[in-house]
């Protein structure tokens, strides 16, 4: 049973540099995978957004609507964005 005295700590093995040392490459390698998964996410979703707001635009100036507000917003809205859908289709089949 142990007190939690550090005369009590003193039978336990320390651990050797050596292993110190592995433990905190192995850490560094666990941080930098998790870094780099992180950075090709954020990649993806920048991706993703700038293609959807390059298809909005497209879909914006085919449709001679380069203002949003120059009509009903919310119906020009909802036509931007099914041609932006549609360009997008079209653009890269299956992906959205």
């Amino acid at each position: 049973m142990t007190t939690g005295f550090p005369s009590d700590l003193i039978d336990e093995p320390e651990m050797t540099p050596e292993e110190a040392k592995k433990i905190l490459e192995d850490h560094g390698k666990e941080h930098e995978e998790k870094l780099r998964k992180q950075a090709e996410k954020t990649a993806r979703e920048a991706e993703k957004n700038n293609r959807k707001r390059r298809a909005k635009e497209w879909a914006e100036e085919l449709m001679g609507r380069g203002k949003r507000n120059a009509f009903n917003p919310s119906e020009d809205r909802a036509h931007v964005e099914e041609w932006a859908n549609a360009l997008i289709a079209t653009e890269h089949p299956g992906r959205r």
